[in-house]
């Protein structure tokens, strides 16, 4: 549940449903700027924490066509969900 609730959040964000939903209270339909605004497919998500949520939250983001990088401490889940992997190695050379 706390996957999905995070995606809900994520696409409040990307299709500003605060400001269309106030646009609609006025009878406006649409925003100026609207057609710029970009979805989840193609981005990139960081995920810190490969445990039951973080991995559940990359699969749903994944269905959306997003790139993963994700910090864990082990290889062994990144093959399971094909997401680009940060360790304590790799995150020291950062």
């Amino acid at each position: 549940m706390l996957a999905e609730h995070a995606v809900y959040f994520m696409l409040q964000g990307c299709y500003h449903t605060k400001e269309l939903l106030a646009a609609q209270e006025e009878y406006r339909w649409g925003l100026e700027g609207s057609e710029s605004w970009r979805g989840l497919y193609g981005r990139t998500a960081g995920i810190i924490g490969m445990g039951n949520n973080g991995r559940l939250l990359a699969e749903r983001l994944h269905a959306f066509g997003m790139k993963i990088i994700a910090y864990i401490y082990s290889f062994r889940l990144a093959a399971k969900i094909m997401i680009d992997v940060l360790t304590d190695r790799t995150m020291k050379e950062i």
